[in-house]
């Protein structure tokens, strides 16, 4: 069970859909670009690729040992591009999960165990000059 003083766990301190519903401009900001631009559109934050693979990416706290569950929607894939969502060590990782490339909308995610107090979700605009809007980003204990 969640307790914010054993398990501080990502921004705000609440256990899930931390990061927001994207309907605010300004729930993107707590987002770090590689390769990539991102804007509030619809109520789903827009990632598009500047270059190859491009993405956003925000750091979660986690406690060693506890099981993580990570959900997000892919709700609009510009066409003849994909989406990628990873979670992993660092930036850009998939140690802990990945989607492979996706070119469907739909919720992806899943379980995993995680191994240090820090992991990181990436979410991925792969071909340069296009998007993929993401929302309802969830990431709570198992």
């Amino acid at each position: 069970t969640y307790d914010d003083a054993t398990n501080p766990l990502g921004f705000g301190g609440k256990e899930q859909d931390y990061i927001g519903d994207f309907a605010s401009g300004t729930d993107g900001e707590n987002f770090t670009l590689v390769n990539a631009g991102i804007s509030i559109s619809g109520g789903a934050l827009r990632v598009t690729a500047t270059l190859t693979n491009g993405y956003a990416h925000i750091a979660v706290k986690t406690v060693p040992g506890v099981n993580y569950t990570f959900a997000i929607d892919a709700v609009a894939i510009q066409g003849g591009n994909y989406a990628i969502m990873a979670v992993g060590t660092e930036a850009g990782d998939a140690t802990y999960y990945t989607s492979g490339n996706r070119n469907s909308t739909g919720t992806y995610g899943g379980t995993f165990l995680s191994t240090q107090s820090v992991v990181v979700i990436s979410i991925y605009s792969k071909v340069k000059d296009k998007y993929v809007a993401y929302d309802n980003i969830s990431f709570k204990e198992a």
